[in-house]
């Protein structure tokens, strides 16, 4: 997909080019305008590269293990991402009604809530049904994974987990997030 943005990008500056030149040979006054037009639009176009990428981001971190938020915390946060953590199912509710966050990666097991009953809660609310959910457990059996998928997880990954898969599982839900919002943008449900 992002090659493909690529590529659109790089027709549409080909095609503001032409622009610029058959303005140059009509009209030169207007020449300045369409050259302003063309370095507002180089902004845009690196902005919606790295939102595309996956730079970008807003990530609440959930566990209740300490070593295990922070260890998280530190890894998201050199790739770029902004983190927040909760270390329970309560706060968790709480952030997520007060704060916009792009992905949540939430434990199972916490002492409180359980990390399928705060995904329940995440999906059966308007205003939360959105963010993508990434669960991360200990438990590595099959029931468990399926059982939280079809709650409306995006994905489950057990512990210890692969640092090369998570970054890959949280691009394809934050590039998925994005092209939702696009699309919800062009019909106007956005």
């Amino acid at each position: 997909m992002l090659s493909d943005l690529g590529k659109v990008i790089d027709l549409a500056d080909r095609l503001l080019g032409e622009i610029a030149r058959m303005v140059e040979v009509a009209a030169a006054p207007t020449v300045d305008v369409v050259g302003n037009i063309l370095q507002k639009i180089k902004p845009l176009r690196d902005a919606e590269i790295s939102a595309a990428d996956g730079v970008v981001g807003h990530i609440l971190v959930v566990d209740d293990n300490l070593s295990n938020r922070d260890l998280l915390m530190r890894r998201l946060g050199r790739e770029g991402y902004r983190v927040t953590a909760a270390e329970c199912g309560i706060s968790t509710l709480a952030l997520t009604a007060a704060e916009d966050f792009d992905l949540v990666l939430l434990d199972l097991i916490m002492p409180d809530l359980s990390g399928f009953e705060v995904l329940c809660r995440l999906k059966a609310q308007e205003s939360t049904r959105h963010i993508p959910v990434i669960m991360i457990s200990a438990l590595d059996e099959l029931d468990t994974t399926v059982r939280c998928i079809a709650a409306g997880a995006e994905d489950y990954l057990p512990k210890p987990f692969n640092p090369v898969l998570l970054r890959a599982r949280i691009s394809a839900c934050l590039e998925k997030k994005t092209v939702a919002r696009r699309v919800a943008r062009r019909e106007g449900t956005f």
